[in-house]
């Protein structure tokens, strides 16, 4: 494909990421005569528009939903090229679109990037958090170019049945645990059965089924699910609340450490909510890696090797 082309979806690609031609002119840096001449250019070759026009903006026909996700994937491709190219020449560039569980916003993601900018000083890395369904969408529409994700009991496997495209590779097996402010009525027991903690209220971490694998917990041994006064994928406003609120949380003992070295927490043992999961690498089956993203990935699985282990 050449150069022409290539620019004629970017420009494509841009219009429908912001909905508008004046937005995605200044974005581009070109003016907006001019990107318009190079849609409707792009819309000859495919004999219809791209786009429906109004006074509200621009949205995509159908004929432009199902190009984007391909245009996407191949300025992905052209731009993996230009990065390998490049670092074959020594200049030791990367740009890499990395999506994350917020699980790991404070915990092995940033000395991933320490170490990885060490080595690409160059480098531009663009960070993303949601739960795992919306990293998978996420990453089959080229929107990043790996991501890592949370897996309950094999939650992940029908959503990436889904999505024929994404491959898994797990990286680490950690357990959640409950954990209680240490001015809760329970914080003193240091151990609780299902019964005590049902009657008590919570904040639950938002990912893919957490929230549903917690209440089945219950449910499985005839009780009924406690109350869950917050479900969220922002874990500094769930551990904060908690403090707050005085609730209880069940979350992996790295997200509530630095309070629990204050002994503004305490874990509390119940063996039936000591709830394992897998840490999972989430990549494109049929995208080109090039050797940053290589030499990236292979750090993230020495760190979560070296950091996850003692967890179980």
């Amino acid at each position: 494909m050449n150069v022409f082309r290539l620019t004629k979806l970017r420009h494509f690609c841009t219009v429908a990421e912001h909905a508008s031609i004046g937005m995605a002119a200044r974005l581009l840096q070109v003016s907006q005569p001019a990107l318009t001449r190079s849609i409707q250019r792009l819309e000859s070759e495919f004999g219809e528009p791209l786009f429906d026009r109004s006074a509200r903006g621009v949205i995509l026909t159908p004929l432009g939903e199902t190009l984007l996700p391909h245009a996407k994937a191949i300025l992905a491709e052209a731009d993996r090229a230009t990065e390998d190219w490049q670092n074959l020449r020594g200049k030791r560039r990367a740009r890499i679109k990395l999506g994350i569980s917020p699980n790991f916003l404070r915990y092995v993601i940033p000395d991933v990037l320490e170490d990885f900018v060490a080595d690409y000083p160059q480098a531009s890395i663009e960070v993303q958090t949601g739960s795992g369904e919306q990293l998978l969408a996420m990453l089959a529409g080229a929107q990043l170019d790996l991501a890592v994700a949370i897996v309950w009991r094999g939650t992940m496997d029908a959503a990436l049945g889904r999505v024929m495209d994404v491959t898994q590779t797990r990286l680490a097996g950690l357990t959640a645990g409950v954990y209680a402010p240490a001015t809760h009525p329970l914080a003193q027991a240091a151990r609780a059965t299902l019964e005590e903690l049902g009657g008590h209220r919570w904040a639950v971490p938002y990912s893919l089924s957490m929230s549903y694998v917690f209440q089945n917990v219950f449910t499985d041994h005839n009780l009924g699910a406690p109350a869950q006064v917050l479900n969220t994928s922002h874990l500094t406003l769930m551990v904060q609340t908690c403090l707050r609120l005085n609730l209880l949380t069940i979350v992996p003992r790295h997200v509530v450490e630095d309070e629990v070295a204050r002994g503004d927490m305490v874990p509390i043992a119940c063996p039936p909510l000591a709830l394992n999961y897998s840490v999972s690498l989430l990549t494109r089956r049929r995208s080109t890696s090039t050797r940053a993203l290589n030499d990236f990935v292979e750090s993230l699985k020495r760190h979560f090797d070296r950091h996850e282990k003692p967890q179980g």
